[in-house]
């Protein structure tokens, strides 16, 4: 250490004499040699101890400036200190301490060793049964936690693997033989689901529900059983309900039937909704047909049969029997009402066209009633002395297919013109014919209030047709009687 300082104490007064000198050489007569570059690396080598470099700068200057005195000397005093250093050797410092500290480290070393090896003699004695018996039930819990995720996954095979090899681990593993007996019940489950879904699906409903009755007993929330035994139990009550509606249109009870068919519509649009469509509309003809046809006819009854037929026409509205019917009712209960009122043209208008479409419409009552429209509206024209009007109106009853027919010959002959008989000889003779009756007419018809009009003539044309009906109208017994009108002794059958 002593060396070092006096080293560096010899660095610091090189530097300094080298600076004196350069101070000193300012008054010299060769400047030049302290300006040159070499000569600031030189002292920059003496500063730092870097001796050999700063002789060889220096060396370098003393040849291009010999007679420089700072170079000479600067030179010398780093030949002196490179000389200096050479012939100085730095000896290492010796250790301090006794030589037992090298006995004392491998005491300790043996210590060590052996606290290790009484660590593994531990380890293998207690440490390691007790980690191995960790890592059993690890992979026990493990092995478990598995076979219930797929059972709950009803992956039945993984799950029955996942549970052998926890019984091949530990042998008669409780939850283990638990995770067997639940994989076998739902194995068992399973096959009953499977038979009830193909029941199902094949319409046997009762062998469908045993078996799901019988796995909703074993597991009460296994998958869809619950919706599917409501479903079943539906759909049986659907058929049953069915079926009593078919025994019963079977029976002619046609009526109960609609309803049980209408109620099943009700409940449940989408069950067979072709074939019930099919079967509403053909009751709702069969009973609104059955009204039509009724023997004896039932003219109060038409309103009904107009409510089925469009019934009928809102299930089919392209039905074409139902819209006949609904169109003939409609005529009819329209001609009744101004037939009523004493509005012959629009009761002979409505009356006309059912009696085109069907003649014996509810038998004879439609026919009656258009008889005497056209009887009244000729007596009209008639009373109005437009003869060849009321010739045309008992023409229009003529026409008419009922038995007997002789009051209207008789009142077409009265008005009958006298051109008639005088272009055609034979036409008395024919009339005369005609005028010979043969049949009584005595429909039965329906009770209804009687009108008994009274025609008013007036003097335009056409006659005004306003019905005044007597005061409250009686009911009547059920048949078709002749009658005299105020006018002259003519018979003339009433609706009733």
């Amino acid at each position: 250490m002593d060396i070092a300082l006096e080293n560096s104490s010899a660095k610091n007064q090189a530097a300094d004499r080298l600076q004196a000198s350069s101070m000193k050489g300012r008054s010299e007569t060769f400047p030049s040699a302290k300006e040159d570059p070499r000569y600031g690396k030189a002292a920059a080598h003496l500063q730092n101890g870097a001796w050999q470099d700063a002789i060889r700068c220096l060396e370098e200057l003393a040849r291009d400036y010999p007679d420089s005195k700072p170079v000479q000397e600067a030179l010398a005093q780093a030949q002196f200190k490179a000389s200096l250093s050479a012939k100085t050797r730095i000896k290492g410092r010796e250790r301090v301490g006794p030589k037992r500290s090298s006995i004392f480290r491998f005491l300790i070393i043996v210590v060590l060793l052996g606290a290790a090896f009484e660590a593994i003699i531990l380890v293998n004695r207690r440490i390691a049964p007790v980690m191995a018996k960790m890592q059993l039930e690890r992979r026990c819990a493990q092995l478990l936690n598995d076979g219930k995720a797929l059972l709950a996954a009803g992956n039945l095979e993984a799950a029955e693997e996942s549970f052998n090899q926890l019984l091949a681990e530990v042998p008669g593993h409780k939850e283990g033989l638990q995770g067997v007996a639940q994989v076998k019940e739902q194995r068992e489950l399973l096959d009953l689901y499977q038979q009830a879904v193909a029941s199902q699906r094949d319409g046997q409903y009762e062998a469908a529900l045993a078996n799901l009755t019988q796995i909703s007993l074993r597991s009460p929330r296994y998958r869809d059983v619950g919706s599917r035994i409501t479903l079943i139990e539906h759909q049986m009550e659907m058929d049953k309900r069915y079926a009593q509606a078919l025994d019963l249109e079977e029976l002619g009870h046609y009526s109960d039937a609609l309803l049980h068919y209408q109620e099943i519509r009700e409940m449940d649009p989408a069950y067979r909704p072709e074939a019930v469509v099919e079967r509403l509309v053909v009751l709702c003809l069969k009973l609104a047909n059955a009204i039509i046809e009724q023997q004896p006819p039932a003219p109060e009854g038409v309103p009904q049969a107009l409510d089925y037929f469009e019934q009928a026409l809102v299930l089919q509205p392209r039905n074409t029997e139902a819209m006949l019917g609904q169109r003939l009712a409609r005529a009819y209960i329209e001609g009744q009402a101004a037939f009523k009122l004493g509005k012959w043209e629009e009761a002979a208008k409505k009356l006309q066209t059912v009696y085109d479409q069907r003649p014996d419409y509810l038998g004879s009552t439609v026919v009656v009633m258009l008889f005497n429209t056209y009887i009244y509206i000729g007596d009209q024209y008639r009373d109005s002395n437009v003869r060849q009007l009321a010739y045309e109106q008992y023409s229009k009853a003529l026409e008419l297919q009922v038995p007997d027919k002789a009051e209207a010959i008789a009142r077409a002959a009265s008005v009958a013109p006298k051109t008639m008989f005088a272009a055609t000889p034979s036409s008395a003779a024919k009339l005369a014919v005609a005028l010979t009756p043969t049949m009584t007419l005595t429909p039965t018809l329906a009770p209804t209030a009687t009108f008994t009009p009274t025609l008013a003539p007036t003097s335009t044309p056409k006659p005004t047709q306003t019905a005044v009906p007597t005061a409250k109208p009686t009911r009547v017994p059920p048949t078709v009687a002749p009658t005299r009108d105020s006018v002259g002794k003519r018979p003339i059958y009433h609706n009733r």
